[in-house]
């Protein structure tokens, strides 16, 4: 799902449908890798309380696997429980070494601390927390060099945030911050020459219409 379809989702105030499922348990003897891949095999069909019962018990198994807290936190963004899903990314933060140069670095789970910058952006905007939203996004982008991609879904990429990037300096009022993100964005689809303008209509407008644009991938 698109972050702006999120966004959207929840503006409208769409009612979330979950699927009925099994209660499992921990007794079951699998480990935290397998738990965490139900969990998110249950996410991707939008089983979200099924997702969130695997991750919890793959935390059962190991309580320090960041990928679980991080399936977690996008599986309260669904059912919009944006606080618990920050403090699910504030977790895979706190577990995560991102210094390449530390000899605990791992390649595979700085992914999930991305992930987890991309969830915290997400959630803090939904829960009107726009400076925290902005300085996560921005940072998202940075340690990326402009080139995320979520991979439980690979319609959301760094076009994405910066998108989301805009969405909160429209709602902030800064309007050439908002205009610089439209031009980002206007870049990663491929076209020439800079929007320039100091109409807030008009900057809505051409949000709405790079929205349409978008060349992320279905997910």
């Amino acid at each position: 799902m698109k972050i702006i379809t999120i966004v959207s989702t929840i503006l409208a105030v769409s009612a979330l449908l979950f699927t009925a499922c099994d209660t499992v348990t921990v007794e079951e003897q699998k480990s935290q890798v397998e738990w965490t891949e139900e969990g998110w095999n249950n996410w991707s069909a939008g089983d979200y309380e099924s997702a969130e019962e695997c991750f919890n018990n793959a935390l059962e198994v190991d309580n320090s696997y960041p990928d679980a807290y991080n399936g977690l936190g996008w599986t309260y963004i669904r059912m919009q429980l944006f606080s618990t899903a920050i403090d699910n990314f504030n977790t895979v933060k706190m577990l995560v070494i991102i210094d390449p140069d530390n000899p605990e670095y791992d390649e595979d789970m700085v992914k999930f601390a991305y992930e987890s910058y991309a969830g915290s952006a997400i959630s803090f905007f939904m829960n009107d927390d726009f400076e925290n939203s902005i300085a996560i996004a921005n940072y998202l982008i940075e340690v990326t060099n402009n080139d995320f991609e979520f991979s439980r879904d690979t319609s959301i990429t760094e076009f994405d945030i910066h998108l989301l990037l805009a969405l909160n300096y429209v709602e902030t009022v800064d309007m050439p911050n908002c205009v610089k993100e439209i031009n980002a964005m206007r870049v990663i689809i491929g076209e020439q020459g800079n929007f320039n303008s100091d109409d807030w209509d008009e900057i809505n407008q051409e949000i709405k219409r790079l929205m349409e644009l978008d060349p992320s991938p279905s997910p």
